[in-house]
């Protein structure tokens, strides 16, 4: 049984992705929810969450476009982003103002550069 209409992946097979987890009663937490909330998926079993990771391997203009999706849909996610990455320079401007529009643009999500992890509160 599939509740998918795309077949490849695209902003719109995210967008249904997104809106099929919904409609099933599961909610997104960022990373640093979860120790709030120890014991959650053992004492509260019929709670339905769910946490949203994106590893930034690529493009960093990508992972915006990911987050401005799921802003349009109220969810929270987590943005991994590498120190030293093949395909782009985490210290360019253009960079730096992806991963700090991640945060701005929506719900509050979280983002970590390596081993240090970046959050606005």
């Amino acid at each position: 049984m599939t509740f998918f209409h795309e077949e490849h992946f695209s902003d719109r097979s995210y967008e249904e992705i997104i809106d099929v987890i919904s409609s099933k009663g599961y909610v997104s937490l960022r990373i640093d929810e979860i120790g709030h909330m120890r014991g959650l998926f053992f004492d509260n079993a019929d709670k339905r969450q769910y946490i949203l990771r994106h590893d930034v391997d690529m493009s960093p203009t990508g992972a915006l476009k990911l987050g401005k999706i799921e802003h349009k849909k109220g969810v929270t996610s987590n943005f991994f982003f590498q120190l030293n990455s093949a395909t782009y320079q985490m210290l360019l401007f253009k960079v730096c103002r992806h991963m700090q529009r991640v945060t701005v643009n929506g719900p509050p999500s979280r983002f970590a550069c390596g081993q240090r992890a970046l959050q606005r509160r």
